[in-house]
């Protein structure tokens, strides 16, 4: 059983959908995406390494939030259902409590556009065009490395 939560600092352009389009772009800001799950782990060889090294699996269910308002343009991520996945590697040294952990998962979501993004602006032109989707799936790439003392060992 595995349970995380992570940060990551995150950049999106934002646009006002009334405006023009050489005057819709405004600008960049910063905003935290907090990301946090609960799934399974997998050791590929079970109880047993190969000198020392264990392979990993891992998939979960959690949520993704940036805890943000909206933007001009009515855009808002708010609190996303997410699906976790990835694969990584567990060093654990016979004559130790240390173990050592990388691996690299997922974090995917849906991101919906507010409807503003597909009515006409002052130039008679929209963000996205008439027949777009409304939503799209955002994949987060995470590789992390850590280590940990096995008290029980």
């Amino acid at each position: 059983f595995t349970a995380r939560v992570a940060t990551a600092v995150s950049e999106r352009r934002v646009v006002d959908p009334a405006q023009r389009a050489a005057r819709r772009e405004l600008g960049f800001e910063q905003r935290p995406l907090t990301l946090a799950d609960v799934g399974f782990s997998f050791a590929l060889t079970g109880q047993k390494s190969w000198r020392g090294f264990v392979p990993l699996v891992h998939t979960g269910l959690g949520l993704a939030t940036n805890f943000g308002g909206t933007d001009p343009g009515g855009f808002k991520l708010g609190t996303r259902f997410a699906l976790t996945y990835g694969g990584g590697v567990r060093y654990v040294p016979s004559d130790g409590r240390l173990a050592f952990r990388a691996d690299v998962s997922s974090h995917a979501f849906q991101l919906r556009y507010p409807d503003r993004y597909f009515q006409p602006g002052l130039d008679s032109t929209s963000v996205l065009p008439e027949g777009a989707s409304k939503s799209r799936w955002l994949n987060n790439v995470a590789i992390t490395v850590g280590g940990s003392y096995q008290f029980f060992r």
